[in-house]
């Protein structure tokens, strides 16, 4: 089955590979032809690829960089590492992730961060 997911992906990735066809288009393609195979599919990518394209991904991963340097001041480079390295691994297997929960993880992360600097003063 995922097998099939990723197919399918790629075949819409393929049809506008720059700049994707189109955010919700995924559900249009749901609605025709085979491509309902893509239905349930877990990886984040399989989303950001046929939606966003190319541009969707440097984006997406411009995202963690984006996150990296402002968390670098608050955390130690190998953690922060490791726990950005593990959201993006959990959202490339299961594509739990979105929006409000990164969010909330880096405000999270900033206030502890914080805390760490208030407290050495």
């Amino acid at each position: 089955m995922r097998t099939r997911q990723f197919e399918v992906g790629l075949s819409l990735f393929e049809r506008s590979p720059l700049v994707g066809n189109g955010i919700g288009s995924i559900a249009v393609f749901m609605k025709g032809g085979n491509n309902a195979d893509l239905l349930g599919a877990e990886s984040s990518w399989l989303k950001i690829l046929p939606e966003r394209g190319l541009v969707g991904v440097i984006v997406y991963l411009y995202l963690y960089f984006t996150m990296y340097r402002k968390l670098l001041p608050y955390m130690s480079k190998r953690p922060l590492i490791c726990f950005l390295g593990g959201i993006l691994a959990m959202e490339t297997a299961t594509g739990f992730l979105n929006m409000v929960i990164y969010g909330s993880i880096v405000i999270v992360l900033y206030m502890i961060g914080n805390l760490h600097k208030t407290a050495k003063l």
